[in-house]
């Protein structure tokens, strides 16, 4: 097997002298450098010292691959990055594993008693926070996460292709690949920065502001401060204040016990109605690729959900084939992550939408069905992983299937049966 080696470069002048010189030429065919428009002779030493340089156009990791793919010759591609974080000696061992028909092989900077030499207090901690949430996420039992140092099969993508029975089957295959180029390198990152560290930054800090406000009686719970509004809080925390200044006790205990009181029994009652799939006209064309294969909405979905929504007695919901596989078992319809204790071992679970906190109950059930969600949402990704039947996108599931009931997920047509 031929192969590729790809070197990203960004301003490494001092690290493709010391690391380039170091790769046996007769452990690669072809050794592309790509670089991200380095300003400190990084591509004019590689090109005087006879490395082929393709540079790239747009900016980041994911440009330089996609860019640099065209003139990728080689069965196994390998990537590394002459920073220090790459020892080039391991590569033969990387390519043997490789040609023993690994699909992928890592080359961790912290297996066994191994450190990374570079790492201060901050990127340390973040490799370890990031491959530990990885691993508990997805029940896996990476080492390093975010190593650009890896092997894998070009021909990957085209042997799953090949398995295809039909033009129609490989187009709409060449497709999602398309889209899954564009969106992937969004999802797992807007996931962890923003749906989980900075919110749970600002929230637990909220949270603060809660516990004292609970503790002078402006209600019973630090959780109460999440029925206030943003500018009602700043409003108890300033009478708050006022009353530490002057001595005089705060207005807050006499009022917003019963506010809260009353918006908590409002939420509940709210909670017990159901409300439309969708407001306003259906668009003519929806093509953004983030909304299909994240949230599965398409023309086509909003009006079998309106449709739905309108009434039917049929016993057969369609979504996204998100998983393949047949499964039949006892329907568990959870939609809060409260309930998601009910869950119990061989259940399909039944749910609006799920997160990286459900990812854990996916180690219990059969199948997986959603009413939210495209092929590259995260419960048809953790599906995937775990080998279960599931459609996502249905729509209407929580409120058609009850708790108990037994129905039949066939994942590879995107199709739910109630059958009892």
């Amino acid at each position: 097997m031929n192969v590729t080696i790809l070197a990203l470069t960004l301003n490494e002048i001092d690290g493709v002298r010391a690391v380039l010189p170091k790769i046996d030429r007769s452990w690669y065919d072809q050794l592309i450098v790509v670089d991200g428009n380095s300003t400190d002779g990084t591509i004019q030493w590689c090109r005087d010292n006879g490395y082929d340089v393709y540079v790239q156009v747009r900016r980041g990791i994911r440009h330089a691959y996609l860019e640099v793919l065209p003139q990728v010759r080689g069965d196994i591609v390998l990537t590394l990055s002459p920073d220090g974080n790459c020892d080039p000696h391991v590569i033969p061992a990387i390519l043997d594993k490789m040609r023993e028909g690994f699909d992928m092989v890592i080359g961790s900077r912290y297996v066994g008693d191994a450190t990374s030499d570079d790492d201060d207090l901050v990127t340390g901690f973040g490799n370890w926070l990031f491959t530990r949430t990885v691993n508990l996420l997805h029940g896996a039992r990476y080492t390093d996460c975010m190593v650009i140092y890896r092997a894998f099969r070009r021909q990957l993508i085209q042997d799953y292709r090949d398995l295809l029975g039909s033009e129609e089957e490989r187009q709409a295959y060449d497709q999602m690949i398309a889209l899954a180029h564009r969106v992937f390198p969004y999802v797992e990152g807007h996931k962890f920065y923003c749906e989980h560290w900075y919110t749970n930054l600002f929230f637990n800090k909220i949270r603060e502001f809660g516990s004292l406000l609970a503790a002078h009686g402006f209600f019973a719970h630090e959780d109460d401060v999440f029925q206030l509004t943003h500018y009602e809080v700043e409003a108890a925390i300033i009478d708050l204040m006022t009353s530490w200044s002057n001595g005089s006790p705060p207005r807050g205990p006499e009022r917003w016990p019963q506010i809260v009181s009353e918006r908590r029994a409002a939420i509940a009652e709210w909670a017990k109605h159901s409300t439309p799939p969708a407001l306003g006209p259906v668009p003519d064309v929806i093509d953004d690729p983030a909304i299909v294969m994240l949230w599965g909405i398409t023309r086509e979905s909003l009006e079998s959900w309106l449709r739905d929504a309108s009434g039917g007695d049929s016993r057969e919901l369609r979504g996204f084939a998100a998983s393949s596989g047949v499964v039949e078992g006892p329907a568990c319809v959870v939609k809060s992550v409260e309930e998601i204790a009910r869950v119990r071992q061989g259940d399909i679970l039944v749910c609006q939408i799920t997160n990286p906190t459900w990812a854990p109950i996916f180690q219990k059930i059969a199948g997986a069905v959603s009413d939210i969600g495209g092929s590259m949402s995260h419960a048809a990704i953790v599906a995937r992983e775990y080998g279960l039947p599931a459609v996502v996108g249905t729509g209407t599931a929580t409120s058609r299937i009850k708790d108990g009931q037994r129905i039949r997920v066939d994942g590879g047509r995107g199709v739910v049966t109630i059958l009892a």
